[in-house]
């Protein structure tokens, strides 16, 4: 099955879709496609990373939004394509979760499309994990069974542009797309006669539509994950969904408007020291719809070091804000931490020596914080 829950109600609820794609059976030294075609296929590749991608994204969503005062989880769709069967648990035990071919995501696809509909006021959640790449201007997301040899050799791929502009017709107020593929354009497809398919009927009509497009990685460029695990990406996404999206409205919100900047912010916090190997990119419209709010102030994520580095061993380390305090003994390398989002009073003290003490006010907000304090040589 695909539908790991369905608690599709009359009030505004996220309704979830979630696909992904380790395993290309079709592809590879095996193909059974010659010729042009053939030397195609086999640089296609199996991933390792885009169904524990998936599978995380499934259970982030069943143990975070379920129980939502704001809009609770109403319904999830999910798909994946492994070595193996991938069980998954669901209210009556454990499933078997679909392979994710072009037939059964098109299936969950309408499914999740119309519950989507249902309400004006209902949140869509789109997710792919797995190759793509781009054909003219439009990405496109190969599932398991693409070049198949008793299909045209993209037809079961997803025209993602195509799709993206159909869903124009849903009436979902709010539909934001997680893209975690390469976008790239192999110079082996080409000459190559290409027809991959959206997933509905397109739509002439496109009017503004709060839908933004999160993109793992830039158009030309390649998407990269580790094996086994769950991408950057994917991480990155949430954890800003998790809270390190929000910001401070009358409550504390994650809006479309926001939410691009901020996964690209935690992927780059999470790369760090490493530079980020691939840069987030953004389409489609974000109108600053509210996705999710919180009761409370979000915990943010800081690193602060002193400036000059050489005075970091000898500082002991504060910050005092109105609803917590932190301290740090005196460590060679920066402060890494969690606190709670407020205005804190960041203290760098030395007990003489060669430095004098540093006392700064600082704003600890979401998606996270870094900071040098100045110091200065007596």
């Amino acid at each position: 099955m695909t539908t790991v829950l369905d608690r599709a109600g009359s009030r505004p609820q996220i309704h979830a879709f979630v696909v992904g794609v380790d395993r290309y059976p079709y592809c590879g030294p095996t193909t059974r496609h010659a010729g042009r075609f053939g030397s195609a296929a086999r640089q296609i590749s199996d991933l390792t990373c885009a169904v524990p991608s998936a599978v995380t994204t499934a259970n982030w969503l069943l143990d975070n939004l379920v129980g939502d005062d704001f809009r609770p989880l109403g319904s999830l769709e999910l798909l994946v394509s492994a070595a193996g069967p991938i069980l998954f648990p669901v209210d009556e035990g454990t499933t078997e979760v679909e392979r994710a071919t072009f037939g059964n995501v098109r299936r969950a696809f309408e499914l999740w499309r119309k519950r989507c509909g249902s309400n004006p006021d209902n949140v869509a959640l789109f997710f792919f994990f797995g190759h793509g790449c781009r054909i003219q201007a439009d990405d496109v997301l190969l599932l398991e069974d693409v070049c198949d040899a008793e299909a045209g050799f993209f037809d079961n791929a997803v025209d993602f542009g195509a799709t993206y502009r159909a869903m124009s017709a849903c009436a979902a107020g709010i539909q934001c797309y997680f893209i975690d593929a390469c976008r790239d354009v192999p110079d082996y497809l080409d000459d190559l006669e290409l027809r991959p398919r959206s997933l509905m009927t397109p739509s002439l009509h496109q009017p503004p539509r709060d839908a933004p497009i999160i993109y793992s990685t830039s158009v030309g460029t390649e998407a990269y994950g580790v094996r086994d695990q769950p991408t950057p990406f994917a991480a990155a996404v949430l954890d800003t969904l998790g809270g390190l999206g929000a910001r401070q409205d009358d409550d504390w919100v994650i809006d479309t408007r926001s939410l691009g900047a901020a996964i690209a912010r935690v992927m780059e916090w999470n790369a760090w020291p490493k530079p980020l190997g691939q840069q987030p990119a953004f389409g489609g419209g974000y109108h600053g719809g509210v996705i999710r709010t919180f009761a409370s102030a979000p915990r943010v994520p800081f690193r602060i070091e002193c400036r000059p580095a050489e005075a970091m061993e000898l500082a002991d380390l504060t910050l005092d804000g109105t609803v917590e305090k932190l301290h740090r003994a005196p460590r060679p390398e920066a402060w890494q931490d969690h606190a709670t989002a407020d205005s804190y009073t960041v203290a760098a003290t030395f007990g003489g020596g060669d430095f004098d003490d540093a006392v700064n006010r600082r704003m600890l907000v979401p998606p996270n914080h870094r900071y040098s304090v100045p110091v200065v040589r007596r």
